[in-house]
């Protein structure tokens, strides 16, 4: 990715970061962050998606596992809150969602007078919400 960002416009890095300290790895080693995508949806929709994915795991893994994410998610990007844009994948289809955050995307990065000393980066987070 790093021998590629020179001659790039920019890319999106999706369930990035995971945790502060990849956060912090991350602006400090390549670049610093122009727009992180957070992607919202309540709990029951969390727990149906994960079930989608591996029929195998149990409920209570499930539950689990959300909680861990969600407080390593919060304290990921607590910091970069003025870069944060929220969208509530639960009451949106992505048929109507995606614009809106091509819309956000392109306001934070493609805006006149956002001079770029990197190629513009956008990372995407997804959390529960009650």
């Amino acid at each position: 990715m790093l021998s590629r960002a020179p001659w790039s416009c920019g890319f999106l890095l999706n369930g990035f970061p995971r945790n502060a300290s990849q956060a912090d790895m991350f602006v400090n080693e390549i670049c610093d962050v122009d727009v992180i995508i957070y992607l919202t949806c309540n709990i029951p929709m969390m727990i149906s998606r994960s079930q989608f994915k591996s029929e195998t795991r149990k409920l209570h893994d499930i539950k689990e596992e959300i909680s861990h994410y969600q407080k390593n998610i919060s304290r990921g990007i607590k910091k970069y809150n003025a870069k944060i844009e929220r969208f509530d994948s639960t009451k949106a289809a992505p048929d109507i969602l995606f614009p809106k955050i091509q819309s956000a995307i392109d306001v934070r990065v493609f805006s006149e007078g956002n001079e770029r000393e990197h190629p513009a980066t956008a990372l995407t987070v997804n959390d529960i919400h009650d």
